[in-house]
């Protein structure tokens, strides 16, 4: 069984962007770059792309974050940071005999349990990567411009 569900799945523009829903209870976000892309193949750190607590993945697959015909650069970002809660309902479709309240007493005595702070919808990742995917075409559109204006 995976620890994780895809809660959303759409393309905007020419970037597909996908929401997954961890077991733990947090929610990542994930953007597809084209090979034609200025940043595709980049180190995520290298994107300078502001979201919510940074980039913090970014890899070449055809398997993660879904599974696709041909393989794309995903750069992501996760929602597992100081003040990020747990989202209890998330954790529950994940539910096999308990389970849940093993995990939730196991994060309290590692004190990595988070219940009780902002717990970041799927709404809230889909704006973040709304936004990201603006600054993605504005990175491409500048990177176009300067390759024009140097084979002038």
């Amino acid at each position: 069984m995976k620890d994780y569900i895809v809660e959303k799945d759409f393309i905007i523009d020419e970037y597909r962007c996908v929401i997954l829903g961890l077991r733990a209870g947090h929610r990542c976000g994930y953007i597809s770059l084209n090979n034609d892309h200025p940043m595709y193949n980049k180190e995520y750190m290298d994107i300078g792309i502001d979201v919510h607590g940074g980039m913090t993945y970014g890899g070449i697959s055809n398997q993660y974050p879904v599974e696709t015909d041909e393989k794309y650069h995903w750069i992501g970002f996760d929602c597992i940071h100081l003040h990020d809660g747990q989202d209890m309902e998330l954790m529950k479709s994940f539910e096999k005999d308990g389970e849940i309240n093993r995990y939730i007493e196991i994060s309290k005595d590692r004190g990595t349990y988070m219940y009780g702070n902002e717990v970041r919808s799927t709404e809230y990742v889909e704006k973040e990567l709304i936004y990201a995917v603006e600054q993605l075409k504005n990175i491409k559109e500048d990177f176009v411009t300067i390759k024009e204006e140097l084979n002038e």
